[in-house]
């Protein structure tokens, strides 16, 4: 990630560490304030630069996040990984065989729901697995052209209370 010029972070329980890229991702949050977006925040304070680049060895993350555009070149020796786009430049980083449906599904079992018995509700391009194997799959109005596509229905974007409006629908 270093030599690419990509950020590199890993979702702990307690925030994000940052492995590579701190800086630029310090530059984009200032260029997305220049450009009148607010950051969001609910990442404040989660967030940590991670120089010594130890963090997991206080704990597992749950997963990884790359931003930036990887050249070809890059995913060569990664082949045991997925990088599963969720927004332009940004990329959730998950082991080959591992997908939210086959997470959520195993969580099922042991609580002894059928899949078809849920609802999912996503917006990224990420959540695609999970949309195709629940009983009912909602996309947010904010949501990748392709999981709109996959989902039963699409409610509105997350800023305009897209989730209050699939809990109505669905009479949650």
């Amino acid at each position: 990630c270093d030599a690419n010029g990509l950020s590199l972070f890993f979702a702990f329980a307690d925030g994000y560490g940052v492995y590579t890229g701190y800086e630029a991702y310090r530059q984009r949050e200032e260029q997305a304030l220049r450009q009148g977006r607010q950051p969001d925040q609910s990442y404040q304070g989660w967030i940590e630069d991670c120089p010594t680049r130890d963090r997991h060895q206080a704990g597992l993350p749950f997963g990884g996040v790359l931003y930036g555009e990887p050249t070809p070149a890059f995913y060569e020796g990664l082949e045991d990984l997925q990088f599963v786009p969720f927004c332009p430049g940004g990329r959730d980083i998950y082991r080959r065989e591992v997908d939210k449906a086959q997470t959520a599904g195993w969580l099922l079992e042991q609580l002894g729901i059928a899949f078809s018995h849920t609802a999912a509700i996503g917006d990224g391009n990420n959540d695609l697995p999970l949309l195709a194997a629940a009983g009912i799959g909602v996309a947010m109005g904010n949501a990748r052209p392709a999981l709109k596509e996959a989902a039963d229905f699409v409610v509105g974007p997350s800023e305009k209370d897209g989730l209050l409006e699939a809990f109505d629908w669905l009479k949650i």
